[in-house]
C-alpha cells in the first residue's frame, strides 16, 4: 500500500467527487425527514469532499488503480504510439514539369512566323 499523501486521482475524478460530496451533504443538511439515509448522506458527503480535496483515494491505493496520468506515463504512451506512426510508408510522387498548353492565339502567331520563314527561304533559293 502506498502512502496516504500520494495523489492518485485525475482532475476530472476529483471534480466528480466534489460534486457528489457536496450534493450528499446538501441532502443531509436540507432534508431532515430522510432519517434512514441521513448517516449514509453524511458519510458519502464527507468522504467525497475529503478525497476530492486531498486527491487520494485509499480504495484506489489498495486496488492499485490510479486515474491520474503522471508525466512518465504520458511519455510512455507517446513512445508506444510513435512506432505505429513510423510503420506507415510515405510515398513520394515525382511530378513531371507541366507541359505548356498552346492557346489559339499562340498557334496563329507560330503559323504566321513559319509562313514568313518559308517565304524568305523561297526568295533566297530563287536568287
Amino acid at each position: 500500500m502506498k502512502s496516504l499523501t500520494e495523489v492518485n486521482e485525475a482532475d476530472w475524478d476529483r471534480a466528480l467527487r466534489a460534486i457528489i460530496g457536496a450534493a450528499a451533504l446538501y441532502f443531509y443538511l436540507m432534508h431532515p425527514t430522510l432519517d434512514i439515509y441521513k448517516g449514509a448522506y453524511l458519510l458519502l458527503g464527507v468522504i467525497g469532499l475529503f478525497t476530492a480535496f486531498t486527491g487520494h483515494c485509499t480504495i484506489y491505493s489498495i486496488l492499485g488503480i490510479s486515474t491520474l496520468k503522471t508525466k512518465a506515463k504520458r511519455e510512455e504512451s507517446k513512445k508506444e504510439e510513435k512506432p505505429k506512426a513510423e510503420k506507415k510508408e510515405v510515398k513520394t510522387i515525382k511530378k513531371e514539369p507541366a507541359k505548356t498548353v498552346k492557346t489559339a492565339a499562340k498557334a496563329k502567331t507560330e503559323k504566321k512566323t513559319v509562313k514568313k520563314e518559308q517565304k524568305k527561304t523561297k526568295t533566297v533559293k530563287k536568287k
